[in-house]
């Protein structure tokens, strides 16, 4: 079990950069991406700047003890329809088992209370089983799915996966229960 209080979700800025780059290059990371090659640093900064001047996109860090450990974004934030795509991934090889499920919890939170969101979307690659089985855990429904080309011209089938706000609340309230010890206040009379 974890104490939530030595997790923090805080917005992606410019001081991410680098770790971020970092990240998304090591091949764990890649391998489970629709573009798997390797960024370079400039095409990196290009893309970072963009990402963080958009509108309908939210990154977030999450940080375990004071020390970034993954990301977590919500891109086509829609607020006529109450939806967004998602996506998140450890950057941090060392991360404690469990910390992609606070990742998940934390940051769905995050999305259905501060958008009023009523649907999040996410497509995985079908041989991304530990996504899959997170997402499953999440509470997200299967979809269906669609053949993709990726970046490097290989086709392949793409899982395509949804989660509800209302089953989100059953959800979150089962999960942050298996994950977080309770901590109690005692009040002096």
């Amino acid at each position: 079990m974890f104490v939530k209080q030595d997790f923090f979700l805080r917005p992606m800025t410019d001081k991410d950069l680098d770790i971020v780059h970092e990240w998304r290059n090591r091949d764990g990371v890649r391998q489970s991406m629709f573009n798997p090659q390797t960024i370079e640093l400039e095409n990196h900064t290009k893309w970072f700047k963009k990402t963080l001047s958009q509108l309908d996109v939210d990154y977030q860090i999450l940080e375990y003890l004071g020390k970034p450990i993954g990301q977590a974004n919500a891109t086509n934030i829609d607020s006529v329809n109450n939806s967004c795509d998602w996506g998140f991934y450890l950057g941090e090889e060392d991360a404690k088992k469990g910390s992609g499920t606070v990742l998940g919890l934390l940051m769905l939170d995050y999305l259905f209370n501060h958008y009023q969101l009523e649907k999040v979307s996410t497509q995985i690659l079908e041989k991304n089983l530990a996504s899959l089985g997170l997402h499953k855990k999440l509470g997200f429904n299967d979809n269906g799915q669609i053949e993709k080309e990726l970046s490097n011209k290989l086709k392949t089938n793409v899982l395509l996966m949804s989660l509800d706000n209302n089953t989100w609340d059953k959800k979150s309230l089962e999960l942050s229960n298996q994950l977080f010890e309770r901590t109690y206040c005692v009040y002096a009379r």
